[in-house]
């Protein structure tokens, strides 16, 4: 996580002020710390530069049960999911770029993006903003796979999260397309 990125988080519980501890740091990128709620005292490790945010409120059943089937999926992700595509009949490239166009993005803009997977719609936010792209994931394992490809192809100002979707870590107003 850069540093930078600090500015636009709170706590997800209380949407309290983030205070940064490192424990390993690598130019501008944290690898290794935490970030602690100034308000409730919540701490959110900080390992291999990927913050987690995952709250115990998140935990209930059904997003246990998702975490666990994306986590076991994740390295066949890309591939079934387009061969299904595929077998329905139509292109999971065209349906992104279909979703992705209707967003309006400008150039600039900064992107959320909930439940961003591996990440198969980043290089189609790319093609209209060169602006940061934020994505949130329950996973582990579809985000580190997200990360390699980021990383891979260089997409640039990239930064991922672990977290859920009903317990946002950002502060409002700070995306211009979700």
């Amino acid at each position: 996580m850069k540093i930078s990125i600090l500015d636009i988080l709170c706590c997800p519980l209380c949407h309290g002020s983030l205070t940064l501890h490192t424990r390993s740091l690598k130019e501008d990128v944290v690898v290794e710390g935490e970030l602690k709620c100034s308000v409730c005292g919540k701490t959110y490790p900080l390992k291999n530069g990927l913050p987690n945010f995952i709250v115990k409120p998140c935990l209930r059943l059904s997003n246990r049960i998702q975490k666990l089937f994306y986590n076991i999926y994740a390295p066949l992700y890309d591939g079934l999911e387009r061969k299904l595509a595929e077998s329905l009949g139509f292109s999971e490239e065209g349906l992104r770029m279909e979703v992705v166009s209707r967003m309006d993005i400008e150039k600039g803009n900064t992107v959320l993006e909930v439940c961003i997977g591996t990440g198969g719609n980043i290089p189609y936010y790319r093609k209209y903003t060169g602006g940061l792209i934020v994505g949130i994931d329950i996973s582990e394992k579809m985000l580190s796979l997200c990360r390699n490809k980021a990383r891979e192809e260089g997409w640039g100002s990239v930064e991922l999260f672990l977290g859920c979707a009903e317990y946002l870590p950002f502060k409002d107003e700070v995306f211009d397309r979700v």
